[in-house]
C-alpha cells in the first residue's frame, strides 16, 4: 500500500470549541486547536516569537494565543495581534506553521507533509457512514504490530451479548489503508462494525481512535460504546504485555 502524508489526527468529539490538544507524529508535533465558530486547525507545535509550544496555549475567539507572550495568530498562521503592543499591526511575516486540516466524518485528517498531496480516497468514502466516536487509546507498541493484532482480533458484538443465545458470529476484516482498519461483525440480521485510525507517534508508540456503528437506537448506543470501550482496554492489556496466546479471546461480556 502506498504511503501517505495524510494521519487522522484525533476524534472530532475530542476536540471542543475553543480548545487545544497536542499531536505528536514521528517527525514533528503539532498543535490541533478548535476556533470559536468551529473550525479545525494544525499549526507546528511551536510559536515563531520564543518557541514557546502552542499545545500550552488557549484559544481567544478565532485566534490561537501563545500562553508566552499572548501572541495570536489565525487559522492560516498570520500572527493578527501582539499584546504588548496593542496599536502595532504585525508584520506579514510573523507566521506559524500551518498544516492542511480537515474533518471527515468524525475523524481529524491533517497532511504532516509538505507535498501537497491529495487526501486518499479512503477517508472521503467515509463520508455518509453513520459512526458514533468511541475514544482514542494510546499503546505501547509499533503501528505495524497494533494493525497485526487489529486484523486478527476478535470483535465483541453487542447484539450477541445481549440475546445471550449464542448466536453465531461472522467477522470481516478489511486493512483499507496503513491507518485505517474496519472490523465488520455479522450478527444475525445485525451488523456492527468498527472503524479504527491508528497514528504513529514514534516508532513504539501508536495512537488508535475508534468510532462505531450507529444502529439506530439513540437510547443503546451509550451502552454500545461502553462495551467497546472496555474491549479498547482489554486489547491494550494483552497487547502491550504481549500475550499472543490471547489474540483471538478478545471477546467481552457486555
Amino acid at each position: 500500500m502506498e504511503q501517505t502524508s495524510w494521519i487522522v489526527a484525533g476524534l472530532s468529539a475530542g476536540l471542543f470549541e475553543g480548545s487545544v490538544m497536542p499531536v505528536k507524529t514521528p517527525g514533528k508535533d503539532l498543535a490541533v486547536w478548535r476556533q470559536r465558530s468551529g473550525q479545525a486547525n494544525a499549526v507546528e507545535d511551536r510559536c515563531p516569537h520564543r518557541g514557546m509550544r502552542f499545545s500550552m496555549g488557549f484559544v481567544r475567539g478565532d485566534q490561537l494565543a501563545c500562553r508566552y507572550h499572548g501572541w495570536e495568530f489565525d487559522g492560516a498562521g498570520v500572527c493578527k495581534n501582539i499584546p504588548a503592543h496593542p496599536t502595532l499591526q504585525p508584520p506579514k511575516t510573523i507566521c506559524a506553521k500551518t498544516f492542511v486540516c480537515q474533518e471527515v466524518n468524525g475523524f481529524i485528517v491533517v497532511n504532516v507533509g509538505d507535498d501537497g498531496a491529495a487526501m486518499p480516497a479512503e477517508y472521503s468514502e467515509l463520508e455518509g457512514e453513520n459512526m458514533v466516536p468511541v475514544r482514542s487509546v494510546y499503546l505501547d507498541a509499533s503501528i505495524s504490530t497494533v494493525r497485526d493484532w487489529l486484523m486478527q482480533a476478535v470483535f465483541p458484538t453487542f447484539a450477541a451479548g445481549q440475546d445471550g443465545t449464542g448466536t453465531p458470529v461472522t467477522y470481516i476484516y478489511g486493512n483499507l489503508n496503513d491507518n485505517l482498519v474496519r472490523i465488520s461483525a455479522q450478527v444475525g440480521a445485525t451488523t456492527e462494525e468498527l472503524i479504527l485510525a491508528l497514528q504513529a507517534l514514534d516508532d513504539d508508540r501508536t495512537g488508535v481512535h475508534v468510532q462505531v456503528s450507529d444502529m439506530g437506537s439513540k437510547e443503546e448506543m451509550p451502552a454500545v460504546q461502553r462495551h467497546v470501550a472496555r474491549w479498547l482496554a482489554d486489547l491494550r492489556l494483552r497487547l502491550e504485555s504481549n500475550d499472543q496466546s490471547q489474540i483471538n479471546k478478545l471477546k467481552i461480556s457486555a
